[in-house]
């Protein structure tokens, strides 16, 4: 995964996580207007006493409802967790390739430095060679002319 990849991956994860954090505390919001509600609730108990029946029903229903609000948070507050150890651990993971990432191009940049200067060597080398062999080459054409004019000098 390249660095930009990883990036978007992880703003993707902030911004999801930040986006939860509102819908969290739009949510505790709605708690505390709940809570508000069952104070109201309550007045209205005290002033319908004779109702028991219908405000009993009332009280359960309402039980039941903050009850499913319950579990509907503690389900969120465990999925919160639940995704911010799961962010954690990619942040981790992803941290983790990026300095073996960074290990190996420091690696590569060290063996393309390398063969650079063993290719310069090599080229000072055979230019070196190339002249070594050039001189031999002119210095065995003078042999041989100084050979052909004793050899042409010994036939006149």
């Amino acid at each position: 995964m390249s660095p930009e990849e990883l990036n978007r991956a992880i703003e993707f994860l902030i911004q999801h996580q930040a986006q939860f954090s509102v819908h969290l505390d739009q949510l505790a919001g709605r708690m505390d207007q709940l809570a508000g509600r069952m104070d109201q609730l309550a007045d209205r108990v005290d002033q319908v006493a004779s109702v028991v029946g219908v405000v009993s029903l009332q009280i359960g229903q309402v039980a039941e409802h903050v009850d499913q609000v319950s579990l509907r948070i503690d389900q969120l507050t465990a999925n919160q967790e639940r995704d911010r150890e799961w962010s954690h651990a990619q942040i981790e993971i992803h941290s983790r390739r990026l300095e073996e990432h960074d290990e190996a191009r420091r690696q590569h940049q060290q063996a393309q430095s390398d063969f650079r200067r063993e290719m310069r060597a090599m080229r000072e080398q055979s230019l070196h060679d190339a002249e070594e062999g050039r001189k031999r080459h002119e210095e065995a054409i003078a042999r041989l002319d100084r050979m052909l004019e004793k050899l042409t000098d010994r036939k006149n």
